[in-house]
């Protein structure tokens, strides 16, 4: 499973565990099964796909959104096209099996839902060589029953051994999930990924779909629970799904080394999950490997200083916000704009962030709101996106970030709060987060979830439990001045804190605890902070118009200063990928940098 292996590919995955309407109850286990899923799919030693590939859509609303999401990536797809949805399942009034969204209507499921229909259909006229879909809900069965997606999947069977269509569902009518949430799985998702995880010993490596599928029915036969049911055509079923790690032949780890920590033993169905334990002090990982960032392409278009930037997951879009009140989207490979700009916003907009699952786009601004907005492309050019205006607020709206699962936003505010969002039902969630004596100038969530960063002007970061909209331990100080943005290593064992003062400090979440000297290098206040997606890199932004690299490990510098902005750089933004980074700056523009690898010296 080489990364070349994987052109053309994409996954999909859907996981709805809230509901609008009383008649579709929660359910909880959906988005614990939602969140496991893509952690199975994106380990290296599992299923091993980039995350630039998985597309995850937790709580998603508005079938149209979600349809046009579907077909646009399905047109993309020429390898594998991968789909999974967990959520209830519920039939239309013509009997055939519609999934439900977050918004969908338990009596109007065909209006307000997206019919199984309309899946089949992006899947027919897609050009994915191996398609394969899993459903796990409720009358999924009936995915098999009515099911025709051979479509095009001969279109390029002469670039590999396998083609087809493989579909994998729950139950043919009710599936399980334990009552409450127990913090697990739903039983199939469960069962399935425990199956992934322990391997199939005296079984080839990898697991193919055919070949996991009759130990999980057996498992799932045994406990008495609904049996799955699965259709295949042409070779689908030996599609190589995971690596078998019951296998000699299976990798231990794979990818750059990283620190292992213990998994917590997964909780009962009878007992509640227990509190995560506190994250082992930072060690440093790696150091970082000679490189150099090259011009790439600078973006015109902005009349006014640009404050924020951030790639859309796959990497396909780069949105820019502005103190014009415009936000702007660019198409990062050629530099060049995508439709008119976002207009919408009466004063500066000064951070945005895009939904994990790539479909929303959220944007703050000085005329204090949050606006949403439908992030996917296939409108007409000179069509603006629809937004929805979220306000409670006093003051401005500094920066903006998504939970990792998306099911929350987070808006940084100029009267000293934090506030959270329910971005499915554009509702706020508990009361604010109170503690900072100032603006909150930026958010952001660990990689985890579990933690809640945020910068202040009095001088602090702080660090927030957001399920329980509560501090976690003291204010982290040590900058002389404001603190201008936080960010989380990816693996969270890391936060960098950007100050006024013109140093940037490295922290241990676990303990509040500072990690070595801060870098020093720039000349001028440090704007932002970001980390590198492989952990290898910090890049900083700063008031002296430079953004600088630093090695995480030992604080020191790499490679040369960046410079062409002619004044204050105010954001940063790595593409998912990692070759590319986006700088905004008060100069109006916007800068792509190229990255370059070189080979390590001989010794």
């Amino acid at each position: 499973m080489t990364p070349e292996s994987w052109a053309g590919s994409r996954a999909i995955l859907i996981g709805v565990a809230r509901y609008q309407d009383e008649g579709l109850p929660d359910r909880a286990a959906a988005g614990h099964s939602l969140t496991a899923m893509h952690q199975v799919l994106t380990d290296p030693r599992l299923g091993g796909w980039p995350h630039e590939l998985v597309t995850v859509l937790p709580d998603p609303a508005d079938n149209r959104i979600v349809v046009r999401l579907i077909r646009r990536l399905a047109q993309q797809t020429s390898g594998t096209l991968l789909l999974y949805y967990v959520g209830h399942g519920t039939l239309t009034p013509r009997g055939e099996l519609c999934l439900t969204l977050t918004d969908t209507y338990a009596d109007a499921p065909d209006v307000t839902g997206i019919e199984y229909a309309r899946i089949r259909q992006a899947f027919d006229t897609s050009p994915a060589r191996v398609k394969a879909v899993i459903l796990d809900c409720c009358y999924s069965g009936r995915a098999i029953q009515t099911e025709t997606l051979a479509g095009n999947a001969n279109l390029l069977a002469d670039q590999s051994e396998v083609r087809g269509t493989y579909t994998l569902t729950a139950a043919d009518l009710t599936a399980h999930t334990s009552a409450g949430d127990t913090g697990r799985p739903t039983s199939f998702t469960g069962e399935l990924l425990d199956l992934i995880r322990t391997g199939m010993p005296g079984r080839p490596d990898p697991l193919t779909l055919g070949t996991l599928y009759p130990e999980l029915r057996r498992r799932l036969h045994v406990r008495g629970l609904p049996e799955p049911n699965q259709r295949g055509t042409d070779t689908a079923n030996d599609l190589p799904f995971t690596r078998n790690t019951a296998s000699a032949s299976a990798p231990r780890e794979a990818g750059p080394p990283r620190r292992e920590r213990a998994e917590p033993a997964p909780p009962t169905d009878s007992a509640p999950p227990a509190e995560p334990t506190p994250a082992p002090r930072p060690q440093p990982r790696y150091s970082a490997r000679p490189q150099t960032w090259n011009r790439a392409h600078r973006l015109n278009g902005h009349i006014e200083s640009v404050r924020g930037a951030a790639f859309h997951p796959d990497g396909h879009l780069l949105a820019t916000a502005s103190e014009d009140k415009t936000v702007r989207l660019w198409d990062p490979a050629t530099g060049q704009p995508i439709g008119p700009p976002l207009t919408g916003h009466t004063g500066p907009v000064l951070g945005v962030a895009f939904h994990p699952g790539g479909h929303l786009l959220a944007t703050a601004s000085r005329d204090k709101t949050v606006r949403l907005w439908d992030a996917t492309t296939d409108r007409p050019a000179d069509q603006q996106p629809e937004s929805t205006a979220l306000r409670s607020y006093a003051d401005a709206v500094l920066a903006v970030a998504f939970h990792p699962d998306g099911h929350l936003l987070a808006a940084a505010g100029g009267d000293g709060m934090v506030r959270l969002w329910d971005p499915a039902k554009n509702q706020a969630i508990g009361p604010p987060l109170t503690g900072h004596t100032g603006p909150v100038l930026g958010v952001a969530f660990r990689p985890d979830g579990h933690l809640l960063a945020t910068a202040g002007r009095d001088g602090t970061a702080r660090l927030w439990d957001p399920t329980k909209n509560e501090p976690v331990g003291p204010p982290l100080t040590g900058h002389t001045d404001s603190v201008r943005g936080v960010a989380f290593h990816p693996d969270g064992h890391l936060l960098a804190t950007a100050g006024s003062d013109g140093t940037v400090r490295l922290w241990d979440p676990a303990t509040g605890q500072p990690i070595n000297a801060p870098p020093i290098g720039h000349t001028d206040s440090v704007l932002a902070v970001a980390f590198h997606p492989d952990g290898h890199l910090l890049a900083t932004a700063s008031g002296d118009g430079t953004v600088r690299m630093w090695d995480p490990a030992n604080g020191q510098p790499v490679g040369n200063p960046l410079t062409g902005h002619s004044r204050s750089v105010f954001g940063l933004a790595f593409h998912p990928g990692g070759r590319l980074l986006a700088t905004a700056g008060w100069d109006k523009t916007v800068r792509l940098w190229s990255q370059t690898i070189h080979s390590d010296p001989p010794a």
